[in-house]
């Protein structure tokens, strides 16, 4: 896909109203079909004790693991928090076993539980999306769909991860600290970061940190404690942000999402929207 004026793909629900995007232009797809071979999946679960460990020892790991490996690392909120790595390798389970024990080794601590499950193709793909398609479930639960795929209500924001993590603990702290959360760190790098100049501006980034909070506490104490954990991330990595966790608030929002592909990016936006259509508050025909 060439120059677009979307940073990237962005949707969202947050109490029944959907968060917009912008538009994007394709000016043509070409397609390279590749095998749909077996992959491993895995989950390990670390004592809570053991998250700053794993902050500070996950970057480096993942940074340095094959392209054949991605991992999220998955942390709860409150003083004895979730706390999981998982991801999807493609090879065997005895070749992820040393890339798994590499990272249990540097942890220091043994996790609490873990899985590596070889799997079909399909069998992957259903077990990151929590269902099957043999028996309808991976359909929308709404609106006659007859699947069990709900609709999330969450208000969410974000901050790239650029570099190691020099203060865990402290991230750590953000992460417990931040009320009715779930805290993500999706790694990038691989052929992600070796790609050409697009509309995405972070291709140089380890990973993205998300901080998704549900409404549990009611949408406007979400934002707040959204707000507060968004500015301390801000002060470790730096005014970014992936646009596909739209944030409202978002400080220098343009800057953020699209970075060097913000001029560009606009320029296509005049262009192609010259008369606003596409436009809302985040939008870059505004």
């Amino acid at each position: 896909m060439p120059w677009s004026s979307t940073c990237a793909a962005s949707t969202g629900s947050t109490s029944g109203r959907t968060a917009r995007g912008n538009f994007g232009i394709v000016t043509s797809f070409v397609f390279r079909t590749e095998p749909a071979r077996n992959l491993t999946t895995f989950t390990l679960q670390f004592p809570s004790a053991a998250l700053a460990s794993l902050l500070s020892a996950w970057p480096d790991w993942q940074g340095k693991a094959p392209d054949a490996l991605t991992s999220t690392v998955g942390v709860g909120s409150g003083s004895n928090p979730y706390v999981e790595v998982g991801g999807c390798f493609v090879g065997t389970p005895a070749n992820l076993r040393l890339l798994l024990d590499d990272l249990v080794r540097r942890v220091g601590s043994q996790p609490t539980s873990r899985r590596e499950t070889e799997q079909s193709f399909l069998a992957a793909m259903e077990r990151f999306a929590w269902c099957r398609v043999s028996d309808g479930s991976c359909r929308p639960s709404w609106n006659g769909g007859g699947g069990s795929q709900s609709r999330g209500s969450y208000v969410a924001t974000s901050r790239m991860l650029t570099g190691p993590i020099t203060d865990p603990q402290k991230l750590a702290d953000i992460f417990k600290n931040t009320p009715n959360s779930y805290n993500m760190i999706d790694a990038l790098g691989g052929a992600v970061g070796r790609g050409p100049a697009t509309a995405f501006p972070h291709r140089g980034a380890l990973a993205s940190i998300q901080v998704e909070l549900s409404l549990q506490a009611g949408e406007a104490n979400a934002r707040r404690a959204m707000g507060v954990a968004r500015d301390e991330l801000g002060k470790m990595f730096g005014a970014t942000g992936y646009v596909n966790y739209l944030d409202p608030q978002m400080p220098d929002w343009a800057n953020a999402y699209c970075g060097s592909s913000l001029t560009r990016l606009r320029e296509v936006a005049r262009k192609y929207d010259p008369d606003r259509v596409f436009a809302f508050p985040q939008s870059l025909a505004s």
